[in-house]
């Protein structure tokens, strides 16, 4: 199932679907962040659930919840960052967050690791299309950028530039290093579904 349109943070993840993991998935704070992230979900969720994998990426995520033996549907915005899930063996569509409404099925529940929720424009919608796909009791695990990144910011600073360093506290959109427009939130957290 392929969108309809180019997505704006879909098309950005394109160019560097093929060194993703290089760039953030082996590196140790990448490596640091998916195991704290790990460490969650693994109580969340159990041996046979089936769960929607929400800007899966390369498929690191997927792969770590099948090993485990959940059931995951893995979608992404990018082509090319499905195209490195499947060939990892994840079953990925290039799919946006926007349009999970043509999503069929019920799963336990969903994920969303580093940062997809971010690039939505409509959350609305896709608070209403995840009420008829996450079954009740399930979970909705997202992980979002906050307003504050303390390595982020120090890392910037020390390298001199403190507008860069700062991005994220203003309100609003701000723009990423892959030039696409996201939205910051304030925190995080899983809860169950009513």
């Amino acid at each position: 199932m392929a969108e309809p349109y180019p997505h704006q943070a879909g098309a950005a993840f394109d160019g560097i679907a093929w060194r993703y993991d290089e760039l953030w998935t082996c590196s140790t704070v990448g490596r640091l962040q998916r195991d704290a992230v790990w460490r969650r979900l693994d109580t969340l969720f159990r041996p046979e659930d089936e769960l929607l994998d929400l800007g899966c990426g390369t498929g690191e995520d997927a792969i770590h919840l099948e090993g485990l033996g959940m059931k995951v549907l893995a979608l992404d915005a990018s082509p090319e960052m499905v195209r490195v899930a499947r060939a990892r063996g994840a079953h990925a569509l290039a799919l946006s967050i926007e349009n999970l409404a043509s999503i069929k099925g019920h799963f336990d529940g969903a994920i969303s690791n580093f940062g997809a929720f971010n690039c939505v424009d409509d959350l609305k919608a896709v608070r209403s299309s995840l009420a008829q796909l996450i079954l009740p009791g399930g979970y909705l695990a997202i992980c979002v950028l906050g307003r504050f990144c303390v390595w982020e910011t120090l890392w910037y600073l020390l390298h001199g530039r403190p507008r860069k360093a700062f991005r994220r506290l203003r309100s609003g959109r701000v723009s990423t290093s892959l030039r696409i427009r996201v939205q910051t939130f304030l925190n995080s957290s899983a809860q169950p579904r009513s």
